[in-house]
């Protein structure tokens, strides 16, 4: 309550940690930027870390230091998603298999030195939320991509991989000689 004994936020509901918050990191040499929706930080209900495991380094990753003084906490990133999925389950596995989550798991622990404990896509048009934990085998995966990613980008290498979808969505699909949206 304010002053006034106003109630400012609403009984029940989570204030986030962090909005709209920029990060970046260095994997391997190439820098990663972003910027995280929405991060909940919530103190574990008995004080403890629980199932958090201690800080460690991510192979490759080369800004590790803890640089926020964090308690106990269960932290989750979550991203919003102006696409409509209404059902939960395929809500949950898009959260699972999202590169962009992976990558702000990453930026979340070269950040704090640690790994959030779950990642979330929310979906504006139906408000489904899919939640996912943060995954060890995943994050391997999405350093692959990086590289490889990372590696074309140096050799100039940017030859068209057109898809329906990826093409329907792209802002230069009525110009692209390669596009699959025509």
């Amino acid at each position: 309550m304010n002053r006034n004994g106003w109630r400012l936020v609403p009984e029940g509901a989570r204030v986030p940690a962090y909005v709209e918050r920029e990060f970046s990191f260095y994997l391997d040499g190439d820098r990663i930027r972003g910027r995280w929706d929405r991060v909940d930080v919530e103190a574990t209900a008995d004080g403890a870390a629980g199932s958090l495991p201690a800080p460690r380094p991510i192979a490759g990753l080369d800004v590790v230091s803890p640089t926020l003084d964090l308690a106990p906490e269960r932290v989750t990133i979550t991203d919003y998603k102006s696409s409509a999925v209404d059902d939960p389950r395929t809500a949950a596995v898009r959260a699972r298999d999202s590169l962009q989550l992976q990558i702000y798991a990453m930026g979340w622990q070269a950040q704090t030195g640690r790994l959030p404990d779950a990642v979330a896509l929310h979906f504006l048009e139906s408000g489904v939320t899919g939640t996912a934990p943060v995954d060890e085998k995943r994050l391997a995966s999405a350093r692959a991509v990086i590289a490889r990613t990372a590696a074309g980008i140096r050799a100039r290498l940017f030859e068209p991989t057109p898809t329906f979808t990826a093409c329907a969505n792209c802002a230069y699909r009525d110009i692209c000689p390669a596009s699959a949206a025509r």
